[in-house]
């Protein structure tokens, strides 16, 4: 964990967000040709900064004198954006710094999305931007300031806008398609945004980098954007860390998730960590909100841009005067485990004064259509329920009834915002002023009961994650280069890829990881007398680095109650050793036979953007196939473990179900951190562990590893 000591500094936007000067190399006067649009954009939208164009060529573009050299320009310039060929892009960048030019856009493309040859092309941009030009793309379509109403770089939606709303919101985006169609999305639903980059292929500055930076600017307060790629896992932690040290959310939408990016694996781990589900499990830990679709990464951004709905909790109470919608509304709250406890008794005697006979006492609260006639019946029914001191969040539910009195019902809404934490607003009927009332009034408004219920639901995760992160700092167990040496050392004596399970056990040793007393042995003889030694019952289980998963050929017996039958099981566990010519047989261990109240599953795979994941659920045999499992990145504490394991069935489980009794939870999570652990240090050294089952014996009487599978870098 990085306390934020020996970090680099934040990088400065201000040369792309607000430029006192701007280089335009590659400027063009044919109108159709990218090299035309930035200034017309700068233009268009007003820019106030001196604008120098720049082409070989020279001349006059757009009035302006055209430079033919960034040398030639008087006096400093902030920002160069570069729209020439792929093949003139770093010359003229190498001519930026030399000049020194703050910082350069560089829409261009053809670069490391082209192959060998274009990622030869970026590293040397990188080595460029390394010696002080900061560099934001290449292939990518610049930055928007939407308060300063300056584009640095080019869209075709620029065209369709008359001019900006600004707001809180920061956007980044690596695809520029995506970032900008944000943008549009949000600004057509009355959203307001700072400011909008884009990063293309991050040969220099990456989407956490951007993050970070906007994170620190004051008209920022929340930071939503789009990613495909994680560059750098380490900023993207201390983005993270950030955002809650500060209270402004971050949230993303991630691509390239599906199974289609998935490798193929050696262990139950490896066939269960979809890519997504580790960048999920990141987002869970880190306290980052992650967005599963372009609605919903506009309606968390929505959702954290409103200051009077931000302290949204638990409890909630709603009130409506359409009963289907709040219907709906009810619904989707218990889908996102939100409650909705009815109003004490003094308040419904007081509502009984004032709503209705017909009137529904319950919640959600149905004043009818009553509040059609009354513009303070709203009003009265949240003052006396926000009264009660029960409720953390008042929500409420309009339909189409109200949309000619909608100024009105949205002012009533407005007047009652203070009487309640927090305030939403789900309204079903077309946009009109009452929505844009409550929008600048700081009030979350949604359209759909289902998008408001989960956008509150990413609300509440924030403010959850940031308590848990204040409550105690996390107590990791510290690295130990020790360790890592006699890891090292053991798996360098190894000549297999994959370990097998003695093997595995010799290197768990190392981090003191509980397995029950078990001899390896080579004949059927040896085998007898380990099964004596330990004591009946007994497990064999045939040992080859080339079988993982020795259940699926026959290679493992239990509960072996004498010696006739341990001397049975070896002999034939032997011999089915000899019909595989190509397959090496260590041979046989034999293991305690462990009895316990359960069976967990607990792995580790190396995500290739984040590192080692570590994944926990309920274990055994069909581990794979139930797939009830949860991720987090290594190392982590024990606390974090119960975290993960309350994402899965072992949150009950470990409880005891159906008269079985309590697990001994807490060794439970203590063996996991300690496997997150040895996973962290390990990291560079093997691909996957993977241990299942681990079996957890009754409270109290701790937990064994009674399999395990290791497979080397």
């Amino acid at each position: 964990m990085n306390d934020g000591a020996n970090e680099p500094p934040v990088v400065d936007l201000s040369p792309l967000l607000t430029p006192a000067s701007i280089a335009i190399v590659g400027a063009s006067t044919d109108p159709n040709k990218i090299g035309a649009k930035p200034l017309k954009f700068l233009r268009k939208y007003g820019y106030g900064g001196a604008i120098h164009p720049v082409n070989p060529r020279g001349g006059v573009v757009d009035g302006l004198t055209c430079h033919t050299s960034v040398a030639e320009i008087d006096g400093p310039v902030d920002c160069a954006i570069v729209v020439t060929t792929a093949a003139h892009v770093l010359p003229a960048l190498r001519d930026c710094a030399a000049k020194g030019v703050r910082a350069a856009v560089v829409i261009s493309a053809g670069f490391a999305e082209t192959g060998p040859q274009g990622m030869a092309a970026q590293a040397e941009m990188r080595e460029i931007a390394a010696a002080g030009l900061r560099i934001l793309g290449p292939n990518n379509q610049g930055t928007v300031n939407l308060g300063a109403a300056t584009v640095v770089g080019f869209n075709p939606l620029l065209e369709a806008l008359d001019g900006f709303r600004s707001g809180t919101i920061g956007l980044v985006s690596q695809s520029s398609g995506v970032g900008f169609g944000l943008m549009g999305l949000g600004l057509e639903r009355g959203m307001g945004f700072a400011h909008l980059l884009t990063t293309g292929n991050e040969a220099d500055l990456t989407f956490a980098d951007c993050g970070l930076a906007l994170l620190e600017r004051e008209e920022v307060q929340v930071v939503a954007g789009a990613i495909e790629g994680i560059r750098d896992p380490a900023t993207l932690r201390r983005l993270a860390r950030r955002s809650h040290e500060l209270g402004k959310p971050v949230v993303i939408l991630k691509g390239a998730t599906s199974k289609a990016g998935m490798r193929a694996a050696a262990s139950h781990t490896g066939a269960l960590a979809g890519h997504g589900a580790v960048f999920s499990a990141f987002c869970r830990q880190e306290g980052l909100i992650e967005a599963d679709s372009v609605d919903a990464l506009l309606d968390y951004a929505q959702a954290f841009a409103s200051p009077r709905s931000r302290k949204t909790g638990t409890r909630t109470v709603a009130i409506t005067g359409t009963g289907g919608t709040a219907v709906l509304m009810a619904d989707a709250l218990e889908r996102e485990q939100f409650e909705l406890p009815a109003p004490g008794a003094a308040s419904i005697e007081k509502l009984r004064g004032t709503l209705p006979d017909i009137a529904s006492l319950a919640n959600p609260i149905d004043m009818t259509t009553a509040n059609l006639g009354n513009r303070a019946l709203f009003t009265d029914t949240a003052r006396i329920v926000g009264a009660e001191g029960s409720y953390d969040t008042l929500i409420a539910v309009v339909g189409p009834a109200v949309a000619q009195s909608g100024l009105d019902y949205a002012r009533q809404i407005v007047a009652s915002a203070d009487y309640l934490p927090s305030t939403v607003v789900t309204w079903t009927a077309p946009d009109g002023p009452g929505q844009d009332l409550l929008r600048a009034n700081g009030i979350l408004v949604i359209p759909s009961p289902q998008r408001l219920a989960a956008a509150m639901s990413g609300l509440r995760r924030f403010n959850e994650y940031g308590a848990r992160r204040s409550a105690a700092a996390a107590a990791l167990p510290d690295a130990s280069a020790e360790r890592r040496r006699k890891a090292r050392d053991f798996l360098s004596q190894v000549a297999t890829r994959q370990l097998a399970e003695h093997q595995a056990r010799t290197l768990c040793a190392i981090w003191d990881l509980p397995f029950p007393r078990q001899t390896l042995a080579h004949d059927i003889d040896t085998a007898e007398a380990a099964a004596r030694e330990i004591g009946f019952p007994v497990a064999l289980k045939l040992q080859s680095a080339q079988i993982g998963h020795k259940t699926e050929i026959g290679g493992v017996v239990l509960n072996l109650k004498d010696a006739d039958s341990v001397r049975a099981a070896a002999e034939r566990l032997l011999n089915t050793a000899g019909l595989a010519d190509d397959v090496k047989i260590d041979g046989v261990l034999v293991q305690e036979m462990v009895i316990g109240a359960g069976e967990v599953i607990v792995g580790g795979v190396k995500d290739p953007e984040l590192g080692m994941a570590i994944m926990a659920g309920p274990g055994g045999t069909l581990a794979e196939v139930m797939q009830d499992v949860s991720f987090r990145l290594a190392p982590f504490d024990a606390r974090e473990a119960e975290c993960l394991c309350n994402e899965t069935r072992l949150a009950a489980l470990v409880h005891g179900v159906r008269g079985r009794p309590a697990w001994d939870a807490p060794a439970l999570y203590r063996t996991i951190e300690r496997i997150a652990l040895m996973a962290s240090e390990l990291e560079d050294l093997v691909d996957e562990i993977d241990f299942n089952p681990l079996i957890v014996r009754r409270d109290g009487e701790g937990v064994v590893i009674v399999d395990a599978l290791v497979v080397k870098i």
